[in-house]
């Protein structure tokens, strides 16, 4: 059986927020996202949205002359792409010749796509580099406002040097 964020709910609902993982479980299914196929798109997902840069549509529909494709994590408008892939594209040679084929097709229609592995994710340094290219086609990532920044009381609350200068 597989459990959707709405069946995950519907099991949760019965039960009181006090009752172990409750909480926790809520929390994570607050960061899915529709038509995310994989665990590690979602974690591509949340580090892309954590480093400031706009949430992506995921796996993006695209229409090509070899049929439809798709893409892990897409921003259609700006035509920038980023795909995971699993052991399974390094271990099995036919997977491997499909991918190689779809990502020239798609880019061969103007995507600009980038193919990340586990240690792309995991590796400070490569992480960084997949960020900074991501930047150069979306433009430098916004700063994340903290829930405390964002509140009305924060913002119209006079700092303690706000304070002593007046």
């Amino acid at each position: 059986m597989t459990y959707t964020p709405e069946i995950v709910r519907a099991l949760l609902e019965p039960l009181p927020l006090t009752s172990h993982g409750v909480r926790a479980v809520s929390r994570a299914l607050g960061r899915t996202a529709p038509r995310t196929w994989s665990p590690m798109e979602t974690l591509v997902r949340l580090i892309v949205v954590a480093a400031g840069f706009p949430a992506p549509v995921m796996n993006v529909t695209v229409r090509t002359p070899y049929g439809t494709r798709h893409l892990d994590l897409g921003w259609e408008e700006e035509m920038v792409a980023v795909e995971f892939n699993g052991q399974v594209h390094s271990t099995d040679h036919a997977a491997y010749k499909d991918e190689m084929h779809r990502l020239e097709v798609l880019r061969d229609l103007g995507w600009a796509v980038r193919v990340l592995v586990y240690d792309d994710l995991v590796d400070p340094r490569r992480r960084g580099e997949w960020l900074t290219w991501l930047s150069r086609r979306l433009g430098p990532p916004r700063p994340r406002r903290t829930r405390r920044s964002s509140s009305p009381r924060a913002r119209t609350r006079p700092s303690a040097r706000d304070e002593s200068e007046a």
